[in-house]
């Protein structure tokens, strides 16, 4: 049998299937760090969850039926997908359930997800001799460890001992949560920040998982450039076009609630007119993280030009990041 090009299932691991992956990933970071209700963050974990479920439970039955009709290389693509989010979902989640208004069965759901992709991780490393429909092959392959080239028995290896380190730290970190720290559950009102704008800790935040998404991209291409899969992979076909369609509602509500933390109210505070250099700049100007900066160089931040009324005053402070910079802007000291 030639072993020198695997033939995927283009159902598993094709262009349109890996495509409205990513996509689904980086939606979930975008509306996880732009919402501020738990709902939004419950609706991106349940979603990246649920598909990570069908993509194990797909490929686990795929490759044990008679016969099979998927390759060791389609499941090790699922596992470098799914895996990469497991990552993304511990710490979101860890956040999310201290939010007041969570719900426990998302909990739940996002559990036993971590454990699934684990347990296929497991199964296909077990029976990594006589895995998939070319199961001779398979010791011929190449896995991506860190974007090198390694032979499939080091991956092997390696697997059991991530496998073994994410689910010895998962089981601590959920009986952890449930038994000793049980009182962080619905313990504050916001997910990652305060700030109804867009602030540092939210950069931080898309920052680290970019980090992720990239090392989930370059895994995935660069073990299809070491193993010199045939072109299936790479067709449009029905099973490739749906799920990047899919997609599409998704995208529009994080869209929404992105495009709502990042634009400013379109009125100059008080002290900076619209006829200012300020005015005119802070008009243009959606990102929020720049306002205290502009209103420093060029409004009156002197107490004379500030509203004494408190609900006005209330209501200038979603011009500002934090509550140092509101004040110093209405002259209060301290």
């Amino acid at each position: 049998m030639d072993c020198s090009s695997p033939a995927p299932n283009p159902d598993i691991s094709g262009i349109g299937v890996r495509v409205s992956f990513y996509l689904q990933y980086v939606l979930a970071v975008l509306c996880c760090s732009a919402s501020r209700q738990a709902r939004d963050i419950e609706d991106a974990l349940l979603t990246l969850s649920i598909t990570n479920m069908a993509y194990c439970v797909t490929t686990l039955i795929l490759a044990y039926k008679m016969p099979a009709e998927l390759t060791l290389y389609d499941a090790l693509v699922v596992i470098y997908l799914t895996a990469f989010t497991l990552g993304y979902t511990f710490v979101i989640t860890i956040l999310y359930v201290r939010m007041e208004d969570f719900h426990y069965h998302a909990y739940v759901i996002v559990i036993l997800q971590s454990y699934l992709v684990l347990c296929t991780f497991l199964v296909v490393l077990i029976t990594l001799p006589t895995f998939g429909s070319d199961a001779e092959c398979n010791y011929d392959r190449r896995a991506s460890v860190m974007l090198v080239s390694v032979p499939i028995a080091g991956f092997r290896i390696a697997g059991f001992v991530v496998c073994a380190f994410s689910l010895t730290m998962g089981t601590f970190a959920i009986l952890y949560h449930n038994f000793v720290r049980s009182d962080l559950f619905r313990s504050t009102s916001h997910f990652i920040t305060k700030s109804p704008t867009i602030d540092k800790t939210i950069i931080t935040h898309l920052v680290m998982n970019t980090v992720t998404f990239t090392l989930c991209i370059a895994h995935v291409e660069t073990l299809r450039l070491y193993n010199h899969p045939q072109s299936d992979d790479q067709s449009w076909g029905f099973g490739q076009v749906l799920p990047v369609f899919l997609i599409a509602l998704p995208a529009g509500r994080t869209i929404t609630l992105f495009a709502r933390r990042a634009v400013t109210p379109l009125q100059p505070p008080p002290g900076c007119e619209t006829t200012s250099l300020c005015g005119h700049t802070v008009m243009a100007i959606s990102s929020v993280a720049l306002v205290p900066a502009i209103l420093e160089a060029h409004c009156d931040l002197t107490s004379d030009n500030v509203s004494t009324n408190t609900q006005g005053s209330e209501a200038q402070k979603t011009w500002f990041p934090n509550e140092r910079t509101w004040k110093k802007w209405r002259g209060i000291d301290g």
